[in-house]
């Protein structure tokens, strides 16, 4: 299972409050996290808002994971997440 090593900017996170406008808010997305820690295919399954998702999106593109390893090999993992 990856595990998260670096998490986003605070300001991407900032953002992220910004457009919650004091509300609370969920995003589910989901996509793969390669072998060089990084998401690629990210996309929202569902979102309380589009300004939010697009601020989710735009913080989990910045988090960098440990990857998934298969006998000590990097392995590319499909995942899905909740911010």
């Amino acid at each position: 299972m990856p595990s998260l090593i670096q998490q986003p900017p605070g300001e991407l996170v900032f953002d992220a409050l910004v457009a919650l406008g004091g509300r609370p808010g969920i995003v589910q997305m989901r996509g793969m996290i390669g072998t060089d820690g990084f998401f690629s295919g990210l996309s929202v399954s569902s979102a309380t808002s589009p300004e939010l998702a697009a601020a989710a999106l735009t913080a989990v593109g910045q988090m960098r994971w440990e990857p998934a390893r298969l006998r000590g090999v990097p392995v590319n993992t499909s995942m899905t997440m909740e911010m």
